[in-house]
């Protein structure tokens, strides 16, 4: 199973309209304003690099911005919005994101070769390590210039800037003063709770009023689960210890209401983590080996190759490192005898 934290980040902002309530949170308000949120739509957060390997995203999503020119007229830009939830603040951070930014860019030229504007991307990091405060938000600052180069190389150096959502930096109140879904910041509140050393008892007292709020609103129950599911797995106790206490502090109502979706939806995921884990890991091993075999025999690969290949399962690896032990060329490793495309999936 992955890291809870990311995966309660990503299962809640999964859905666009949980998304965009976020960043409507963490964007300054003059460029939310421009920002189409209806138009929201997630992307794959999948990357194949131009130049070999694999990148992957928390999230990603794109929308239309909308403002007028200098002239008056109305100019709608594309933007790419990247959440990314980190549990412990890291100078490196910005450069992972970075390279987020450069899978875009990459992305977006081969979508649309004609495209002269690089694509607006946006990095909006959310942070509830234990400590306050973010090392930085500015590249310019990873540099480590004094005050004798900085005012000499700054204009001249790659510069790069993230949004941040710093949730150790912010008090209980301020979170739940937020406009948004319940179930939103029930979530945020969760994360920035767990980083505060509480015993699981305490959490769920605190997180109460959250619960409640989140039951209240349409959908709120699936968010509630996510987030009892999320707290047994950062405290690692089982199930039958988890609805004692959900008696104990929500009280019996809220435990006859949440726990047999809570055993059901634990065990799933407990399953499919195991599951998917083991079956992704196969396939990214079959696919590395496979794109290192077919480079060492047939030279450089196109982009598109390249994400064939990682996009397929174990039986269709299997089977393209079957046909390259005769193949005359790469077009025959990837030819379907049935009659389909071949390298490039045409």
């Amino acid at each position: 199973m992955g890291d809870p934290h990311d995966e309660l980040f990503r299962r809640t902002l999964s859905e666009p309209r949980t998304a965009a309530a976020w960043l409507c949170q963490v964007l300054p308000e003059g460029l939310s304003a421009l920002i189409d949120w209806a138009a929201l739509t997630r992307l794959p957060d999948t990357f194949v690099r131009e130049h070999g390997g694999v990148l992957r995203t928390d999230l990603l999503f794109r929308t239309v911005l909308t403002y007028p020119s200098p002239t008056g007229a109305e100019v709608q830009r594309p933007i790419y919005l990247i959440p990314e939830h980190v549990s412990t603040a890291r100078r490196r951070t910005l450069v992972q994101a970075l390279g987020y930014v450069l899978a875009v860019f990459e992305a977006h030229r081969r979508e649309q070769p004609g495209d002269r504007d690089l694509p607006l991307v946006l990095v909006v990091v959310c942070h509830h390590g234990r400590t306050r405060g973010f090392p930085t938000v500015d590249l310019l600052d990873l540099y480590g210039l004094d005050e004798v180069l900085r005012p000499l190389l700054a204009p001249y150096l790659p510069q790069f800037r993230v949004l941040l959502d710093d949730l150790a930096g912010q008090s209980r109140a301020s979170l739940e003063r937020r406009e948004g879904p319940a179930a939103l910041i029930l979530v945020l509140r969760a994360l920035q709770e767990h980083r505060r050393g509480r015993d699981l008892r305490s959490t769920l007292v605190a997180l109460r009023p959250g619960f409640d709020a989140a039951r209240q609103e349409e959908g709120g129950t699936e968010a509630l689960v996510a987030v009892l599911i999320y707290l047994a797995q950062v405290w690692d106790v089982p199930p039958v210890t988890m609805r004692r206490l959900v008696a104990e502090v929500l009280g019996p109502d809220a435990e006859n209401a949440m726990t047999s979706t809570y055993d059901q939806l634990l065990a799933q995921g407990r399953a499919e983590g195991r599951a998917e884990g083991r079956a992704e890991g196969r396939a990214e091993g079959s696919a590395l080996l496979l794109l290192g075999q077919l480079e060492a025999r047939f030279g450089a690969l196109e982009a598109t190759v390249r994400e064939r290949v990682l996009a397929a399962d174990v039986e269709q690896l299997h089977s393209w490192a079957i046909r390259m032990l005769d193949a005359r060329d790469l077009a025959s490793v990837f030819d379907d005898p049935a009659g389909g495309g071949g390298a490039n999936g045409a």
